[in-house]
């Protein structure tokens, strides 16, 4: 009997250890620190490796997207759907630097409204431009994408402007321009490609996603310092000849560029804050200006004949550094399940060389209203 006694002890001994070696394998995903581990481990055969490589992506992964949940609420929802109203404004600057000539123009206000519908961080809408609506239509075009996590946001933009400009300043001439001011000017455009992505030091505490996409809910106040870098493409077209014809004694030579091509390479810094002034209630403000290297593609300028433009364009290619800067400010009423707010995004670049300095500003505005709808599983 007592052999029996310790032959069944013995048994259920191995058998112990055995689920214990089961339970270690299945969750060794989670004690690995990297690959190379994973690929040097001689007890592990192909098809585990492919596993427990999986688990430490998803970690690694997940890692993107931590944050405190006493100051962080996730979403607790699938879907969302949304009204949102935008308007949005232009403002571009030409100042000769050896004359002291200085001319900026502002577009004409767009308005768009239309309703949205959101899965998680994925949103597809469609709006109608309610400002062409009964007067002239105008060829304007302005594309965002943005994408935020906890730690890294990315937006990708594409803007390119119309045919209705209308003078808002001259300073520098002799004559008073200001009979000129609010006239029409359809011989500039402007158009710009580029990508910002950025870094949240602070992203356990700190929630961009709170002041505008509202995936989640900022419920105590936070800061956060941002660092990033962008890229952006500028294609700008100028009829001086136009300008000429409209102004009494034209333009100064050295603004007179019809053509002008730049990229820029920005390393910017900034500082966000988002204030829970109240329950439900959220305040962002965010300012980051950026450092940027600009250079030139090409350019052409009307004091020379184009065929000797590539010389001239060889002297512009060497490049030269400005400061740009982008702010945020928004405000948003958030219970979980409904929401409303409002934002204002400003984009500013500027372009300063020896003979020519260019200024462009863009700014957004948006308002919205919306619920959310499919309550996750908790």
């Amino acid at each position: 009997m007592k052999k029996i006694l310790c032959l069944l002890c013995m048994l259920i001994g191995l058998e112990c250890k055995a689920a214990v070696t089961v339970a270690d394998t299945l969750s060794s995903s989670y004690e690995y620190a990297n690959f190379r581990e994973i690929k040097n481990d001689s007890n592990l055969n192909l098809g585990q490796k492919i596993r427990h490589s999986g688990g430490l992506i998803k970690r690694f992964i997940k890692a993107f997207d931590e944050y405190d949940t006493t100051y962080i609420e996730p979403n607790k929802y699938h879907m969302t759907v949304m009204l949102q109203g935008t308007g949005n404004a232009e403002w571009f600057s030409l100042k000769g630097e050896e004359s002291g000539h200085r001319m900026s123009f502002t577009s004409r206000p767009g308005y768009k409204i239309g309703p949205y519908l959101g899965w998680h961080w994925i949103f597809l809408g469609y709006t109608i431009d309610v400002s062409t609506i009964g007067g002239t239509q105008t060829k304007k075009t302005e594309t965002e994408f943005s994408l935020y996590s906890s730690m890294l946001g990315c937006d990708l933009f594409y803007r390119k402007t119309g045919s209705d400009f209308t003078m808002r300043r001259a300073t520098g001439y002799d004559q008073d321009l200001r009979p000129y001011y609010g006239s029409a000017f359809d011989g500039i455009k402007v158009s710009l490609i580029g990508l910002n992505a950025y870094y949240i030091a602070n992203h356990k505490h700190f929630s961009l996603p709170a002041a505008f996409s509202q995936s989640t809910r900022q419920l105590r106040s936070a800061g956060s310092w941002k660092f990033g870098f962008s890229i952006t493409r500028h294609d700008i077209s100028i009829d001086y000849q136009k300008l000429n014809e409209q102004i009494p004694g034209g333009i100064s030579q050295d603004m007179q560029v019809t053509k002008m091509k730049y990229m820029d390479y920005s390393l910017s810094a900034g500082y966000a804050y988002n204030w829970v002034f109240r329950k439900d209630w959220l305040l962002s403000i965010d300012i980051a200006p950026s450092l940027g290297y600009k250079r030139t593609s090409h350019s052409i300028w009307s004091k020379m004949p184009e065929e000797n433009a590539r010389l001239y364009q060889a002297l512009y290619e060497r490049g030269n550094i400005n400061v740009n800067v982008t702010g945020r400010l928004g405000i948003v009423w958030n219970n979980s399940r409904n929401y409303a707010g409002a934002s204002l995004i400003m984009h500013n670049f500027n372009y300063r060389h020896k003979e020519l300095s260019m200024h462009n500003a863009f700014l957004s505005f948006n308002v919205y209203t919306g619920l959310n709808f499919l309550r996750q599983k908790k």
